[in-house]
């Protein structure tokens, strides 16, 4: 299988979004997470820490 391409993860704070960038970055794979400015920066660094690269992202929902 292919390892170079990168494994989006959104909402890689939540609970659930740490422990699937935990087991695919253990897996070898490249993994990029959204966080968000206010997402906890402890999480951000955990997520650092395992390998995966962060990008600070800023969602609009629009008006419906």
């Amino acid at each position: 299988m292919n390892n170079s391409k990168t494994i989006l993860v959104v909402g890689s704070t939540g609970f659930l979004g740490m422990e699937i960038c935990r087991q695919l970055t253990s897996a070898g794979k490249n993994v990029r997470g959204l966080t968000r400015i206010t997402s906890d920066p402890s999480r951000v660094d955990a997520l650092k820490q395992m390998g995966v690269e962060t990008v600070i992202v800023t969602l609009k929902i629009p008006n419906l």
